[in-house]
């Protein structure tokens, strides 16, 4: 599924995850996602992506109750995000502006020196989303 491959190529501890409904305005998505030595932390995000011309991508993305997606089992904690990014190419179409933003509550108790891990990981996404963006153009 693109899903899969795209959250792959930009989030390492995503390990699986579907698009599990897609209405006139929004997405619904339910990743799974590991930060060994952590029990793994699943999500169910409803988002807002808008394509504006040909330069500009914007996506945002809150957490979400939904009868879509049952509650976790046993050795999963469902955890709370809101994300959102701004992708804008420049006019000369060699390089490109990305905004990040991420906010998780892993609930659990999570200890500091992971959370600090995990952050320092989750800022480097902004580095894949824009190699992941660069490969596609090339393939194109």
């Amino acid at each position: 599924e693109h899903f899969c491959k795209i959250m792959q190529q930009t989030d390492p501890m995503f390990k699986s995850g579907k698009v599990m409904k897609v209405d006139q305005y929004h997405r619904l998505y339910w990743g799974q996602f590991t930060a060994f030595p952590l029990c793994d932390r699943d999500f169910v995000w409803r988002s807002l992506e808008v394509q504006q011309g040909t330069r500009r991508i914007i996506a945002v993305s809150k957490s979400v109750e939904s009868d879509a997606m049952p509650p976790p089992g046993r050795s999963v904690v469902r955890g709370v995000l809101s994300a959102g990014y701004l992708v804008e190419e420049a006019e000369d179409g060699q390089s490109c502006k990305v905004v990040y933003f991420c906010q998780v509550d892993p609930k659990g108790w999570v200890p500091t020196w992971i959370v600090n891990w995990v952050a320092s990981d989750q800022a480097d996404n902004v580095t894949r989303i824009m190699n992941f963006i660069r490969n596609s153009k090339s393939q194109k």
